[in-house]
């Protein structure tokens, strides 16, 4: 006889080490993430069991992903080990923890908030705060199959700094087309620096006969051992069901046999079995309910199964699952269409009447699937309108989408009965407009849908706004097309207010009016009004931020600021992704104001919304950017890059906005990017969702100035400027001043008559872009008055009393380091005019921020200017940096470089040849060279000369 299972696993040491290895770092207190893969039945969970065996001293909770035609439910592997850690420990939660995942939770009713970012948030600090104690091993089975949710928290996890965690997941690799994605989510998981991936390989020869002898009691005839060898192929479940069937010739394949054994049940376990097929989740009393057995049929039907090796009891006592996937997915091809469907509502109706088994958003979306699957259309679209609120709700935007596409497909047989719970043709419309955000295949089928089932003239035009959108994106010119547009269509959309597709149309269509159109402002303020008044906060929330943008672009700052922020004040049910969205743009908009103090408000309560914003991935960007630009302007440089740094692991693949902010502190820093090939690339081809290619190019020909390839900066900024830029930005004046800076740098500091027309050239576009750009607050004051003093700078103008302006206004608003680098265009300007004093206190102090903030270029031009002009009789020692050279050696260096001898030094600066010889023999120990022209040298490299 041949057991079900080998007693031994074989062939798996050294994986089985590796695995040991990754639970040795996690006792380190270092989270760690195995990847498990093969194909099917390579023994995968075989080799996690093993694994688990040895771990008497941990916590170990297991999730199961589920290949459902659909898709697992949102966080249903996560909800699925929650429930195992009930099991095993009912207290393991805190209040706190208890109320905030409570929709993951079985009975999790009540009012209670199912945001995506708070319950990832939630799920995270859990294991967090158990690994801080004990080793936890989180196993999540079947990886390939989790849903989107549950894939995030593992990705979180994974990038953790502390904790004894251990993250094992197994992933089938080749898992067919409603697996797609799985693929590049495991190479991305595998690329972090706590994963090991192991792929699991055939096993040898030797192995499948090792397998085989320890799997039947007797020996088997030597021509059935050697068939079962050769079919097996070194794949450890087919071995043990050609063993389990001693070698019949008919099975040749892993499904065959799997076949076979299933061909072994019969009657009331086969219907069990039958049943099994249809739901991931297997509970005695949703089971109980769906197989409609006696309990003591049921219980017979189960122990044959569990006998013949089909299904197996789960490890908590409370449920089943198939023994293997195989086997699942041969009981899924034996079942025939009719009786497919009929599982399907026994299903659906079971959940139903058993509400807190699982948790309730799960629930609904699970029973949409199941009459989905049962194919009675009314029931289908009443589920699939209960369950869109809860795809929401989860966060599950692709999910929600697919939801209302089936209802609008539904729509001629079971259009009637969604009627009657208030949902007719055009909210199902205007959700699958709202929701289609992408140019993707699955959005594009949905639109083309939605215009081949168009039933008025109403859905016809919303079709038209959205096109449009899509094709063109937003835009804050004067829109030809939406002026035509709102001129035919908008009486008779306003005659169907306030029909919610009329809304989104009217909503949609401003997005494309000029900011100055008074229309667009009155159709916001009135969609608004009709979200506010059918506690719609999303659409509410989204016409605000439409309306304030379009006030801010024509220049009503203040106004817009206080617009946003009232209607954040009052929305509820809103999520923290959209609330994020909001709150960077309140960010922004008070960082142009100068209003530092409030910006850093709403950054501190845009980042307090989760308890760790850090790891909600790229939506959290949006927040780090803007907070990046107001730490960066008020001199926090590490800081800013701190959050950077904290958040980057969590955003994968980039580049995102924060990026191009760490690029910019480097040239803040160092004057020149270290990867400037990288960025160059991306201004041509920059990948989808990158940060905006101007910008791109604004820093890359940022580098180029700084590195002083004047015709390169010009030549990359050339289609910055070319651009059709609006009235309605203030975003290019950062990009202005810089190349203002460097042309007037240029200009007087390394003058060269050759390219002065070149210049004059520039400098005249870039004001003439200048030109366009708003002014509005202290922050404008101070861009408008550092401009007009770099352009008198330029020309070769009296610039001191410009540059006083330029100074006191960046005072003002507290950028440091524009105060310093206009502070120093003020020390030329006083020297200019004779006050030797005044340009020294002023290049001193610049100096002095310089090397505060860790400004090296700026810091070497202070210096420079310094000891050119011979203003060193104070020391400008760098503070605490022992060996720095004093103002006065400088002055020798910059004459020594030149090759002039002690004598020559002497007369040049007034002082003795004694005096001179020990001040060359000072700067030759300080600066570590051996001689004079070392010293040179070393001075040329360093930037000193």
């Amino acid at each position: 006889m041949a057991r079900i299972r080998s007693q031994v696993m074989v062939g798996r040491d050294a994986d089985l080490a590796t695995l040991l290895e990754v639970v040795d770092g996690a006792r380190q207190g270092r989270p760690q993430l195995a990847i498990v893969t093969g194909e099917a039945g390579i023994g995968k969970s075989r080799l996690v069991q093993e694994l688990v065996a040895t771990l008497d001293d941990a916590l170990v909770v297991v999730g199961h992903g589920v290949g459902l035609t659909s898709g697992e439910l949102p966080f249903g592997v996560v909800s699925d080990a929650l429930g195992d850690l009930l099991r095993q420990r009912p207290d393991s939660l805190t209040a706190q923890e208890r109320d905030q995942l409570r929709p993951l939770l079985p009975g999790g009713r009540g009012e209670v908030s199912t945001d995506r970012a708070r319950l990832l948030t939630g799920v995270v600090a859990l294991l967090e705060r158990l690994s801080a104690h004990e080793l936890v091993c989180w196993v999540v089975e079947d990886v390939q199959w989790a849903d989107p949710a549950t894939r995030d928290v593992v990705s979180i996890l994974a990038r953790r700094a502390h904790g004894q965690l251990a993250v094992v997941v197994t992933a089938r690799t080749v898992a067919g087309e409603r697996d797609e994605g799985a693929a590049s989510y495991l190479e991305d998981l595998a690329r972090l620096p706590a994963a090991r991936r192991i792929s699991l390989g055939r096993l040898t020869t030797h192995d499948v006969q090792r397998q085989l002898a320890d799997l039947v009691d007797e020996p088997l005839p030597r021509g059935v051992a050697q068939r079962i060898v050769e079919i097996g192929d070194g794949v450890p479940f087919v071995v043990e069901e050609l063993a389990a069937a001693r070698g019949r010739p008919e099975l040749s394949t892993a499904a065959a046999v799997a076949e076979a054994r299933l061909g072994s049940l019969s009657g009331s376990a086969r219907r069990l079995e039958a049943a099994a097929v249809g739901d991931g989740h297997l509970q005695w009393p949703l089971l109980d309910a769906v197989v409609g057995l006696a309990p003591e049929e049921l219980d017979e039907a189960l122990m044959a199964a569990i006998r013949v090796g089909i299904l197996e009891e789960t490890t908590s006592r409370d449920g089943c699952r198939f023994r293997h996937a195989l086997l699942r997915d041969a009981a899924d091809r034996a079942v025939p269409p009719a009786a497919r469907r009929a599982w399907h509502r026994r299903w659906a109706e079971a959940i139903e009447s058993h509400p807190t088994l699982i948790a309730p958003d799960p629930a609904l979306l699970a029973t949409a699937h199941h009459w989905h699957e049962a194919g009675d259309a009314e029931k289908s679209a009443l589920a699939a309108a209960a369950a869109a609120d809860a795809a929401r709700r989860t966060g599950s935007g692709t999910e929600e989408l697919e939801l209302w596409a089936r209802m609008l497909e539904l729509w001629p047989k079971a259009g009637h009965v969604l009627e009657e719970v208030g949902v007719d043709h055009h909210v199902v419309v205007a959700f699958i407009l709202r929701l289609s955000v992408s140019s993707g295949t699955r959005t594009i089928r949905c639109l083309e849908q939605v215009e081949a089932n168009a039933i008025d003239e109403i859905e016809r035009v919303a079709c038209r706004v959205w096109r449009h959108g899509t094709r063109y994106g937003k835009s804050f010119e004067p829109a030809a097309w939406s002026g035509a547009f709102l001129d035919e269509h908008e009486e008779m959309l306003r005659a169907a207010l306030p029909d919610l597709l009329a809304q989104t149309a009217l909503m949609l269509a401003t997005g494309f009016t000029d900011v100055s159109d008074p229309r667009g402002d009155a159709i916001l303020v009135e969609m608004e009004e009709f979200a506010r008044a059918v506690g719609d906060s999303h659409s509410e929330l989204i016409c605000a931020k439409l309306h304030s943008f379009r006030m801010f672009a024509r220049g009503e700052a203040e106004a817009s600021v206080a617009r946003l922020e009232a209607v954040l004040a009052r929305v509820e049910d809103v999520s923290v992704f959209q609330l994020w969205t909001a709150d960077g743009n309140q960010i922004w908009s008070l960082a142009q104001l100068g209003r530092y103090d409030d910006a850093e408000a709403v950054i501190a309560r845009a980042m307090s919304r989760v308890s760790d914003p850090y790891s909600l991935g790229v939506p959290f960007d949006h927040i780090a950017e803007n907070a990046c630009y107001v730490w960066i302007s008020t001199g926090q440089w590490a800081r800013a890059e701190d959050l950077v740094r904290s958040a980057k692991p969590y955003w994968g693949a980039g580049p995102h906005c924060s990026d191009v902010y760490l690029a910019e502190l480097e040239l803040l820093r160092t004057g020149r990017l270290s990867d400037a090939e990288r960025w160059t690339a991306l201004t041509s081809e920059s990948p989808p969702m990158a940060p905006d290619v101007d910008w791109i190019t604004e820093t890359v020909a940022w580098h180029h100035g700084c590195a002083g390839d004047l015709e390169a900066m010009r030549r990359t900024l050339e289609p910055v400027w070319d651009a059709s830029h609006p009235v309605a930005t203030n975003e290019l004046w950062p990009a202005v001043l810089r190349a203002i800076r460097i042309e007037a740098d240029a200009a007087v500091r390394r003058r060269d008559a050759a390219d002065r027309p070149r210049a004059e050239a520039h400098l005249a576009r870039v004001s003439e872009v200048a030109d366009l750009l708003h002014r509005r607050g202290p922050v404008s004051r101070a861009w408008t008055a550092e401009l007009a003093a770099q352009q008198a700078r330029f020309r070769g103008e009296p610039s001191r009393a410009l540059f006083v302006e330029a100074v006191e206004a960046w005072e003002t608003v507290g950028h440091p380091y524009d105060v310093a680098s206009a502070r120093l265009c003020l020390a030329e300007a006083a020297l200019a005019e004779g006050d030797r004093d005044a340009a020294r206190g002023l290049a001193e102090a610049s100096l002095a921020v310089a090397r505060d903030l860790g400004a090296a270029p700026l810091a070497a031009a202070a210096e420079e200017f310094l000891v050119r002009h011979r203003l060193g009789s104070r020391s400008v020692e760098e503070p605490g940096k022992a060996g720095s050279l004093t103002g006065r050696e400088r002055e020798v260096l910059a004459l020594l470089a030149e090759g002039r001898t002690n004598e020559q030094i002497a007369t040049e600066l007034f002082m003795s040849p004694k005096t001179a010889s020990v001040h060359v023999s000072r700067i030759i120990a300080k600066l570590g060279a051996s001689n004079r022209t070392e010293a040179a040298a070393v001075a040329r490299r360093a930037g000193l000369v």
